[in-house]
């Protein structure tokens, strides 16, 4: 470039600027001043376009679904009072696992002991009356009675028997005979008010077996009951589980409506996923391949992007559409060794729903969008690249 003229007039010089223009792979720096350059000097050309190229594949491909699932428990148990009485006794850790048939809690026992004692009183009076009703001592003695009259009457028969010929030719007065016949008869109706006793008490006595019988039971099955409410004050862990926080202090009175439950035992080892499809979705399974498919194994997504390390399996699908959300309810099952999952945690459920054979496959970045068309660059074999349009499968 031309040197510049000197100024017309003093003026306070001015810093130098530069101009960066972006050339390959570095940088043009030219100098900015009062004067132009050559018009003859030319703008370099840009350097191409670097572009990476992959071969199209073809392979078959599984199709996969993800939907947003909610951990659960395996199993919950409420861990409940079953009688009223005071809390005296927490027997493990909040949080811990406990045993099946681990005691875990103790309540005030005293009270339940003295009821079964009293029930066994009971019980033992009832049997014993019982006993006696079986004996049937009052029978044995109507019978004895019975048979004391018949003896009357045989006898009364027998002087009736013998006074009656010599009544009829006067060796004895007529009045004798006549005795006799009366006290026959007396004899006769002593016996039939015996026997009608005798049947009597042998009736009250079946009904008295049957009111003892009855008793006895009864005071059994009141006993029964004392020892059921007795052994209710020692309260063991239905299952295998790891116990939440305790509802209720110890010292206070539980068994009442307001404070039956205790604690909470979760089963969370295999733990559940509760997830729920949609009708489109729960139609296009189906009828993927014509028929129903083979349940697929599932994968768990976790909330921080990890994948579960065991594979789970369908174990749930609920019968009806929701009606509200238009959803089908579908529970799947994970082993949880450790219990490292815990209930109320979010996850993603992937599963594969089909696959698609022979499928052509291109990168994801590879496919651009303009508006609602779809295309990719594709290099012929004369290396000239050409634009084509794609539809997605």
């Amino acid at each position: 470039p031309a040197p510049c003229p000197p100024p017309r007039r003093p003026r306070r010089r001015l810093p130098a600027f530069f101009l960066a223009f972006g050339v390959g792979p570095g940088l043009a720096m030219l100098p900015l001043g009062c004067g132009g350059g050559s018009s003859e000097q030319a703008k370099p050309p840009p350097p191409p376009v670097t572009v990476v190229m992959q071969e199209v594949r073809v392979a078959d491909v599984p199709v996969f679904a993800e939907f947003t699932g909610r951990l659960e428990a395996y199993q919950t148990i409420d861990v409940s009072a079953r009688v009223e009485g005071v809390l005296i006794k927490r027997l493990f850790e909040e949080g811990d696992e406990v045993a099946e048939g681990q005691v875990i809690f103790e309540i005030d026992d005293r009270p339940f002991a003295a009821r079964v004692k009293e029930a066994q009183a009971a019980l033992d009076k009832a049997t014993a009356d019982l006993r006696l009703a079986r004996e049937q001592v009052q029978v044995r003695a109507a019978e004895a009675s019975v048979v004391q009259a018949q003896a009357q009457l045989a006898r009364a028969r027998a002087d009736e028997a013998r006074l009656r010929p010599l009544a009829e030719i006067d060796a004895v007065p007529r009045q004798d005979l006549d005795n006799a016949v009366a006290y026959t008869q007396v004899m006769q109706a002593e016996l039939d008010a015996r026997e009608a006793t005798l049947e009597n008490t042998k009736l009250s006595t079946e009904k008295e077996i049957a009111r003892g019988a009855a008793a006895v039971a009864a005071a059994a099955a009141d006993l029964d009951m004392a020892d059921i409410n007795l052994g209710y004050c020692t309260i063991t862990a239905p299952t295998t589980g790891r116990i939440g926080k305790t509802t209720i202090d110890v010292g206070n009175v539980v068994g009442r409506p307001d404070s039956a439950l205790l604690a909470t035992i979760r089963v969370i080892d295999p733990i559940d996923v509760s997830f729920a499809i949609s009708e489109a979705d729960y139609l296009r399974f189906i009828n993927s391949d014509g028929g129903t498919p083979e349940v697929p194994d599932l994968t768990l997504i976790l909330a921080d992007g990890s994948t579960w390390k065991e594979v789970g399996e369908l174990r749930f699908a609920e019968r009806l559409i929701d009606l509200r959300t238009g959803t089908m309810t579908i529970r799947g099952r994970f082993p949880n060794p450790d219990d490292l999952q815990r209930p109320g945690m979010f996850g993603r459920i992937r599963a594969e729903v089909r696959e698609l054979p022979k499928a052509i496959l291109v990168p994801r970045r590879a496919v651009m969008q303009r508006q609602t068309a779809r295309y990719v660059y594709v290099v012929g074999d004369d290396g000239v690249v050409k634009q084509r349009a794609v539809t997605l499968g």
